[in-house]
């Protein structure tokens, strides 16, 4: 059987890993120190690969020692928001997050994890778990209501209030919303407005009042490359150190497709496969 080439190992391609197992290797380091809550159920785990790729050290903890003093905790999604709340309270893990705001520790919750950082999730149907109504961390004044269906759309958009990420209002954003339930703000200012495929436009997420606690729904967000920028950099910024994000390639996967062309016979690969060669 003829070869028709060999892939070259390369750590540093662009585009986020496949599965959760990826989460188990050591990270990278970084002069900026920042600790995901790993949960039994996370999700979309990837939107912390741009972070790492910009030169953050990005590591995932599940024990309250392992947390230490990051620069910067995320809350990120989750298949089960009121079943990985629980956990994060049974591991001890909750109580040290909320430590570590207290002492001014910025904090980024993402869909799931925006829905923990508020003051209560009720589920009267159903539609997370055993209906019933649960308490948040109580560090961001909303509430959420778990109903309906799965809202799943691509969204832009524009930063409302960046708080004490300094130059991120105003920001354009892109991602997309993957969640079910809705959550209301008690006063608090929100963090975006999106535009939905049909064109409704709403509000998105929170700003705690002291502006170091976000909260959004939107996934992808520190994909954006001003998003991860002013982020990393008022990060930089409370250390006293000067940081300059690596830059990402505009397309990560055209990326991959060039490291895969130079190693391959691609057009014996197409003749051995009956494929013609596009374009």
């Amino acid at each position: 059987m003829p070869v028709l080439g060999v892939l070259p190992y390369r750590e540093d391609l662009p585009v986020p890993p496949e599965d959760s197992l990826s989460l188990d290797a050591p990270a990278h380091g970084g002069p900026l120190d920042v600790a995901v809550v790993r949960y039994p159920r996370i999700s979309n785990f990837d939107d912390l690969s741009a972070l790492a790729a910009a030169g953050a050290g990005v590591r995932y903890v599940r024990e309250p020692a392992a947390l230490g003093a990051p620069d910067l905790v995320v809350l990120p999604g989750s298949k089960s928001t009121l079943a990985d709340l629980e956990w994060l309270r049974a591991s001890g893990l909750g109580p040290r997050v909320v430590a570590l705001a207290d002492a001014g520790v910025p904090l980024i919750g993402i869909c799931g994890g925006f829905q923990m950082l508020g003051r209560t999730l009720a589920d009267p149907s159903g539609v997370d778990g055993s209906p019933g109504e649960a308490r948040g961390l109580g560090l961001l004044p909303v509430r959420t209501t778990f109903a309906g269906p799965k809202r799943t759309v691509p969204v832009t958009g524009r930063v409302r209030s960046g708080g004490a990420f300094a130059g991120l209002a105003e920001t354009d954003l892109a991602g997309y919303e993957l969640h079910v339930g809705e959550t209301e703000r008690d006063g608090a200012a929100p963090f975006a407005e999106l535009v939905r495929p049909d064109g409704e436009r709403v509000t998105d997420g929170a700003v705690s009042a002291d502006g170091r606690i976000l909260g959004t729904y939107v996934h992808g967000l520190f994909g954006v490359e001003r998003v991860r920028e002013s982020i990393l950099g008022t990060l930089a910024r409370r250390r006293g150190l000067t940081f300059q994000p690596r830059a990402l390639p505009p397309d990560p996967y055209g990326e991959v497709a060039r490291w895969f062309r130079g190693a391959v016979d691609l057009a014996a690969l197409l003749r051995a496969t009956g494929l013609t060669r596009p374009g």
